[in-house]
């Protein structure tokens, strides 16, 4: 394979990236959204909550649809457990046919990626779990991996390494594989070590050769035409008019890609607000705020797969307590219903991923060629974009 197929097979792959605050034991803490949510009908939602035996936050998912959600003890039965809880598990990402769910954790020491069956169940006893680990043999590595979501492929997981780079790594490649660095650099906003959080890279579901991402300077921006020398970071924030003093974080794509959602320090607290994609500087379209009047803080929306609700986190007012709401597109903030209560204590819940309906059916076709190329055990620096691989273990099959 030349150089110029390199460039134009590594050129079919995109992200959105993300950062947030959210309520961890107490304190304020950096945190993602969840990854890009891919078009179907609607299904689980994915969370991180703090509710579990063990303490730490895990991955639990809900049905947004069962009978008695949105009363105030919700229905316990349509939560279910995914993830242990001896660690700290965070940032839940579906893949594009609900199947499996990517994550970041702490559990060898260092933040790495995870992926699981999103149809498991672990060990409630032992707060365990089978994820199987995907971007580095921890705990010998000297890096952290944050915040993973899946191209619309289902092959390729973009995520943040150490906040300085976008990486990339083929799900389904038997090992040896590799994890490949996507951006030579690219300065990404700021994680917390102590929960996993950081800047989310999220696929434009209809476009893989687009991406989100949340820069050092709290702007949101569209990677386009990835791996070709046309490649360029366009900032959505600036064309919409937002300045140094003001923090856009969390973007998520509408399905069919025609919008973004993502939370904003634009008004007063954080606000929610869409803004067209297509926006450029030259031609700027100004982000709209969805409840401009509304008093509490919300962050880390996500569409649903039919793009007609929005799933978000809340912070009550008054207290510590993070809630997961669901609303219509286009409905009062009054309206929306949350979908993560419990009918005793308060856990802090967040992080909210939004899967299509056939979670746990098969795997999408995989094509011949990923969206990004592996090259193991090489290098190449071309057009600003740096390729270095490593070897991982073998992943879900």
């Amino acid at each position: 394979m030349n150089v110029e197929e390199v460039v134009m097979r590594l050129g079919r792959a995109a992200t959105v990236l993300g950062a947030a605050a959210v309520l961890v034991g107490g304190a304020l803490l950096a945190a993602p959204t969840a990854g890009a949510t891919f078009p179907g009908s609607n299904g689980l939602v994915a969370f991180v909550t703090t509710r579990a035996g063990g303490g730490a936050p895990a991955i639990f998912q809900v049905d947004p649809n069962a009978p008695a959600i949105g009363t105030p003890s919700g229905n316990v039965a349509a939560t279910t457990q995914l993830t242990g809880a001896s660690n700290v598990d965070a940032q839940p990402s579906y893949s594009p046919d609900g199947s499996k769910i990517v994550f970041s954790s702490n559990r060898s020491g260092r933040f790495a990626i995870y992926v699981l069956p999103s149809n498991s169940t672990p060990d409630a006893i032992l707060q365990t779990d089978s994820a199987v680990l995907l971007s580095q043999s921890a705990p010998g590595s000297s890096f952290d991996d944050f915040a993973p979501s899946i191209s619309p492929d289902g092959r390729t997981v973009v995520f943040n390494r150490d906040n300085a780079g976008l990486w990339t790594l083929d799900l389904s490649a038997p090992d040896p594989a590799a994890t490949v660095q996507l951006l030579y650099s690219v300065n990404l906003a700021g994680a917390s070590s102590d929960n996993g959080a950081g800047s989310r890279p999220v696929f434009d579901p209809t476009d893989p050769s687009r991406l989100l991402y949340v820069g050092a300077d709290n702007h949101i921006y569209l990677l386009s035409g990835i791996g070709t020398p046309a490649m360029t970071a366009t900032d959505l924030s600036l064309a919409t008019g937002i300045g140094a003093t003001k923090a856009d974080a969390n973007p998520d794509w509408k399905p069919d890609g025609t919008s973004v959602v993502f939370d904003s320090t634009r008004l007063n607290g954080r606000k929610l607000f869409t803004l067209d994609p297509s926006a450029t500087i030259a031609s700027p379209i100004a982000a709209v705020a969805l409840w401009p009047t509304w008093e509490r803080s919300d962050t880390q929306p996500v569409y649903s797969p039919d793009g007609l609700r929005i799933a978000y986190t809340e912070a009550v007012l008054g207290s510590s307590v993070l809630t997961n709401n669901v609303v219509s597109v286009g409905a009062p903030a009054s309206s929306a219903i949350n979908v993560s209560s419990v009918p005793v204590g308060t856990p802090q819940n967040s992080q909210p991923s939004w899967a299509p309906a056939n979670g746990g059916g098969p795997d999408p076709v995989i094509p011949e060629a990923p969206l990004a190329i592996l090259l193991p055990g090489a290098a190449l620096l071309l057009g600003g974009i740096a390729l270095e691989s490593r070897r991982r273990r073998n992943i879900l099959t």
